[in-house]
This record gives structure tokens, C-alpha cells and sequence, in this order.
């Protein structure tokens, strides 16, 4: 072996060298064989003569008693031992009642030399199958070696042959695209030059007759149509060209995406910290508000102030709040379709328009039983029941939205997506904005500032009531003079409707008082007034 990894590997294959090992390396595998074979027959023979027979001879013995000699114990095997042990018994003092019986000769005087034999007979026949084993096994992988070689080469002599067919081809190829271009050229041509002078044989026939001051200002009237009949870009590029009016149309989803975004009724913010999601969704938010939207906030990181003015859910990491409002939307979903079902899209109308902002959606899938239900009433059940979506997530994937399982294709089909890039490496922030069933395209990132206050950014509020610190947006309740359109529960139900969601809750989805209460009114127990007065009206609706 010629190549060595470092000093100490080649010390260790000079040490195991053998002079003889390599004299019968260079033997054929026959004679190997037959050495090893002949090396275990004779150690197989010496172990075979070293098994009988004993080495020493030794001396029978009896014991004079008065019941007569004895001559071998009680399993009847003679007393015997080596002339040796004899004699230093008697050295040692032997009575004088043993007696010997008689000597017998050694009977295989060479049973070391056998068993050494054997031992050096089995030992060479091991190190030489060892040998033997070894040099098999580098054939074996100079083998493989020696196949991946030969298949390499046939494998690259393959692709060679292909590529100077592949590359006739291409030569072929691009001689036929040149000579296609050529036609789509003259042809395109031919065809320009007939619209032109079709163009002009028409224009000769309408300002037939015409003055020239006549002829001038139907050309401007013509311009200001943007009439195909004249030449240049202003007017042949916008009636020849299809893809001009689509790259418009592009371009006016693009510019106005934000109004899209208010009107659309499940919209996804997503991206990384500091992309700007919150200042965009707050945008949203106030956008809807303004249009008279009751907005609900599903916030489990909700700050003190964020959302003021608002109605917010789940708090302090209340998820439970925000399972059982799950729970109650997509139960509200069901109802609003029904009474679409018995009394049409104007008696849905009137139960008002909700906006759902559902942030930190990312944490939903885990802790929120009802999410999947949730996302895929939001996804497929809003369209015509006056409910409309905002998600904020980290990401897009079912997993980073809630978890709702079999919705991806829905997803893609349903949501208007804004996604938020933060800034890198000194860039700027970049949005990008895609449409149900489009793909993301960039648009320009407003220079806005993030909502905190709504009530004072919307200019119809929502009356506090006073005494409660709640940052919540409080029920509210309208009274006529008739007391007929009085409104109950922060989602302003008429008397009946709010009679009808109590027992609801209570009877499908065994809600107590104060679980209703904070669903319907969204009030904790507390010693608030604003907690006095919805157990107030709770009580009025029951007792009645």
C-alpha cells in the first residue's frame, strides 16, 4: 500500500507485514486454499492424538482397614496419582496402611507437542483465511470501482452523442425560428399597412365632402375619442395591442388596492416585524368603521389603548374568550343564513354589518378548538350575510392561519393578501398585494401612521358609559319614545332577537350567565357599571 493517511497509519502497515504472507499472497487462490485446508487438517489431528491417552504414568494404591482393602472410593474409581506426588507423599509421611498396587507406564508420552501443534496448526490457518478474506474483500471494491468507471464513461459517452443531437436540433430550431420570425414580420407588416389604408380609404369616405376647417376639427374630435383611425401610439397601441388594456387594468387594482382591501370580505396581512401589518390593519379597520361596520377585535396581546374604541376579545391571553366567540360566530353564520333562507338579504341587512379583525392568528390553531371552523366559515360563509374578515399572521400557511385543514386551494381562491416585507439592510419597507386566485404584485407603501384611538379618528362614536375603564366600546342602546327600537347587547339586537340569542347560547351551547354576558355584551364580572348594566338587561330579557 503506497498511500498513507498520516505517519502512524503508515507505521501500523509496515509492522503488519509478513514476508511469508506476501509469498503466499502471490500464490493462486487455488494453492491458499488447499495451505489453509491442509493447516486445519493437521490441527484437527494433533487436538485428535492430544484428547487420549496421558502423559505421565501413574501409581494404583490401596488402604489396609480391618474390614479389609480399599481400594477406590464410593463411586468405585480407583485411587491413583504420579510417581511425583508419590513420592513427595511419602516425603511428607505416608501411613503405614497404604500400600502400592501397582505401577502403569505413560500411554502418550507427546500430548504437549500434539496440543501445541494443534494450536499453531489452527492459528497460521486462521491468519491466512484472515489474509485471504481481506484481499477478497479490495477485489470486491476495486470491483465496484472498476463497474461505476466503466459506467460513467458510458453514461458521458451518452451525453456526449446527445448533445451533438441535441445541438443539430438547435441549429435546425433556430433556423426554422428565424425563418418564422421573418414571416410574423412581413405578415404583421401586411397587416399594418392594410389597416392603414383601410384607415384612410374610411377617413377619405367620412370627411368626404368636408372643408378643410371641418376635416380639422372632426381630427380633433377623433383624438379626443382615441378613434383607432389615426396612426401612432396614441391611438393604435389602445385598440391593437390587448395586453395594453390588461396591464391597465393591472395597474388600477394596484393603485386602489387599499379600497379593495376595505370592500373585500376576508383580507390576510401577513409578514415579518416591523413590516408595517398593524399600521396597514389599523388603516382597514378605520376604514370600515367609518362605513358603519361594528368592529370585533380578537386579540390575545391586546395593549392598554391599542384598540380604544373598539370592541376587544381574548385580552390578557384569554383564549377561552376568544374559543367561545369562535364558537358563537360560526353558530351566527348558521342563523343569519337561515333567516336569509326564510326572509331574504333584507332582513339579514338589518341585523347590521361585523368586522372581524382576528390578530396574532398564529396562535389560534393550538389553543382555540374552533379555529378551524372559524377560518372556513370566514373563508367560504361571509359573502352574503354582512360579516367581513381581517387576518393578521406572521405567514400564509394553514398552519400560521389558524389551522383550518383542506383550505388551501380556498385560501388561495378567497383572500386578498397584503404582504409586509420589513426592512433589511437598509432597504426601505416593500408591500405586495395579491388578489384571489392572482399572484403578489409590488405597490407603493403609504406613508401612514398607526390608529390607536378610533373613537377619535371616526367621526360617528360610540358613547362610553361613564365610571367604566373598560377601553372597550360599550353597548349601546337606543331608546324611541315608543320604546319599540330599543337595541340590546353590543351588537345591537332588537328585544326579540336578543331573547332569542340568549336561549340560544344557553340551550345549544349550555352557556351560564356570565359566560353570556361576556359574549354578548363583552363585559366581565366586576363592580363596573358597565357590567351592572348588562346584567341589568340580561335580567330584563330573562324575566319577561
Amino acid at each position: 500500500m503506497s498511500n498513507y493517511i498520516n505517519d502512524h497509519h503508515k507505521y501500523l502497515s509496515k509492522s503488519q507485514k509478513s514476508n511469508l504472507m506476501e509469498r503466499l499472497t502471490g500464490m493462486s487462490f487455488d494453492k491458499r486454499i488447499s495451505i489453509i485446508s491442509l493447516a486445519v487438517l493437521s490441527g484437527v489431528t494433533a487436538t485428535a492424538m492430544a484428547w487420549h491417552g496421558t502423559t505421565a504414568g501413574r501409581i494404583y494404591f490401596c488402604i489396609q482397614s480391618p474390614r479389609g482393602d480399599i481400594c477406590a472410593d464410593k463411586n468405585n474409581r480407583p485411587f491413583r496419582m504420579t510417581p511425583a506426588h508419590w513420592k513427595q507423599w511419602a516425603l511428607d509421611g505416608r501411613p503405614d496402611n497404604i500400600y502400592r498396587k501397582r505401577y502403569e507406564i505413560p500411554t502418550n508420552p507427546g500430548k504437549p507437542f500434539q496440543a501445541g501443534w494443534g494450536f499453531v496448526s489452527f492459528g497460521v490457518a486462521a491468519w491466512m483465511f484472515r489474509q485471504l478474506k481481506h484481499a477478497e474483500q479490495q477485489k470486491v471494491e476495486w470491483d465496484e470501482i472498476a463497474e461505476e468507471r466503466n459506467r460513467a464513461i458510458a453514461e458521458l459517452t451518452n451525453q456526449i452523442d446527445l448533445m451533438g443531437v441535441v445541438r443539430e436540433l438547435e441549429l435546425a430550431s433556430v433556423d426554422n425560428t428565424v425563418v418564422i420570425q421573418q414571416a410574423e414580420l412581413l405578415s404583421e407588416v401586411e397587416i399594418r399597412l392594410t389597416q392603414m389604408e383601410t384607415a384612410e380609404m374610411i377617413f377619405e369616405a367620412e370627411t368626404a365632402g368636408m372643408s378643410e376647417e371641418q376635416k380639422a376639427d372632426y381630427i380633433d374630435f377623433l383624438r379626443k375619442q382615441q378613434t383607432p383611425f389615426l396612426t401612432g401610439t396614441q391611438t393604435i397601441s389602445k385598440t391593437v395591442d390587448p395586453r395594453d388594456k390588461l396591464e391597465e387594468q393591472n395597474q388600477y387594482q394596484l393603485s386602489n388596492w387599499f379600497t379593495h382591501a376595505v370592500d373585500h370580505f376576508c383580507v390576510l396581512v401577513f409578514g415579518g416585524q416591523n413590516g408595517g401589518k398593524t399600521t396597514a390593519a389599523s388603516q382597514i379597520v378605520k376604514a370600515r368603521r367609518e362605513r358603519g361596520d361594528r368592529v370585533i377585535i380578537l386579540d390575545p396581546h391586546a395593549e392598554k389603548g391599542q384598540w380604544q374604541g373598539l370592541e376587544v376579545i381574548g385580552a390578557g391571553m384569554d383564549y377561552q374568550s376568544i374559543d367561545n366567540f369562535m364558537a358563537w360566530y360560526f353558530q351566527e353564520c348558521e342563523r343569519r343564513y337561515q333567516i336569509l333562507r326564510d326572509k331574504g338579504r333584507k332582513a339579514v341587512e338589518k341585523l347590521g354589518a361585523i368586522c372581524l379583525v382576528a390578530e396574532e392568528l398564529s396562535n389560534y390553531a393550538k389553543r382555540c378548538k374552533n379555529s378551524g371552523d372559524f377560518i372556513q366559515a370566514c373563508l367560504s360563509d361571509n359573502r352574503k350575510i354582512y360579516f367581513n374578515c381581517l387576518f393578521i399572521s406572521h405567514g400564509r400557511t394553514l398552519a400560521l392561519t389558524g389551522g383550518a385543514q383542506g383550505t388551501g386551494k380556498t385560501r388561495d381562491d378567497s383572500f386578498l393578501e397584503l404582504h409586509c416585507i420589513p426592512p433589511t439592510g437598509g432597504s426601505s419597507r416593500i408591500w405586495q398585494v395579491k388578489y384571489p386566485g392572482g399572484d403578489f404584485s409590488p405597490v407603493d407603501v403609504p406613508v401612514w401612521e398607526t390608529i390607536y384611538n378610533f373613537e377619535a379618528a371616526d367621526n360617528h362614536e360610540t358613547p362610553e358609559t361613564e365610571g367604566n375603564g373598560s377601553e372597550t366600546a360599550k353597548s349601546e342602546v337606543n331608546i324611541s319614545s315608543d320604546g319599540e327600537n330599543r337595541r340590546f347587547t353590543r351588537f345591537r339586537f332588537l328585544k326579540s332577537e336578543a331573547k332569542a340569542e340568549i336561549l340560544r347560547l344557553r340551550n345549544e351551547m349550555s352557556f351560564n350567565q356570565t359566560e353570556i354576558i361576556k359574549m354578548l355584551w363583552g363585559e366581565k364580572p366586576g363592580s363596573s357599571s358597565g357590567y351592572q348594566n348588562a346584567v341589568s338587561e340580561f335580567k330584563e330579557l330573562i324575566d319577561e
